[in-house]
């Protein structure tokens, strides 16, 4: 069985290769940019997650990007994200550790995420912060909250 696969599976390949290969050159991803307000201050850097539904509120977000905090609104652009259904994670990284620094679970640093999407104790659900991304360049604004 494996042997007849294989081949099928090569000839598959072949036969829509070329056009899909025409087709990535062709399509273009655009731009998502966050303007991040409620910013506390100049400290450190806001940084942007956006992710899909399984890596929702966990590290291993796709696409990331950062910018030196600004009090008052920070400007994060995050380029070259393909077509889909994400959802971004916020939070303001006063000390620069590349985590979201805790006291007894609870944020101690600012956090937020797209569509202002409600908290709560375990964070937001996935459909509530989610948001349709196509091939054009693309803006959301997002608050931060503290929960101190």
């Amino acid at each position: 069985m494996k042997a007849i696969f294989l081949p099928l599976l090569a000839i598959a390949t072949l036969a829509t290769g070329p056009a899909h290969a025409q087709h990535d050159d062709t399509q273009h991803n655009g731009s998502v940019t966050f303007a991040v307000d409620h910013v506390r201050d100049d400290k450190g850097h806001v940084r942007v997650d956006i992710c899909t539904r399984p890596t929702f509120l966990k590290s291993e977000c796709p696409y990331w990007g950062s910018a030196p905090a600004s009090k008052g609104v920070t400007t994060v652009v995050i380029p070259d994200v393909p077509p889909g259904v994400y959802a971004a994670q916020i939070y303001h990284d006063r000390n620069d550790n590349h985590a979201v620094d805790r006291r007894l679970g609870i944020p101690i640093e600012e956090v937020g995420f797209s569509n202002d999407a409600f908290i709560g104790l375990h964070g937001p659900k996935f459909d509530k912060a989610s948001f349709t991304h196509d091939t054009s360049d693309q803006n959301l604004t997002v608050k931060l909250h503290r929960f101190e």
